[in-house]
């Protein structure tokens, strides 16, 4: 659930639907959810995938 703080023109902080709201460089952001890649990952995402699991 999303948190509208202030009204319209103020904060959305969290999911609402497909909508994601975020701060950024002190702007407001509401943009929509990404979607996930069929693409298959490289070999540098997979090695860094790696170093976060440990």
């Amino acid at each position: 659930m999303g948190k509208l703080t202030g009204g319209i023109d103020y904060d959305m902080i969290g999911l609402t639907g497909n909508h994601v709201g975020r701060r950024v460089k002190g702007e407001n952001i509401i943009s929509m959810r990404p979607a996930k890649s069929n693409k298959p990952p490289t070999a540098a995402q997979l090695a860094q995938r790696l170093k976060m699991n440990l």
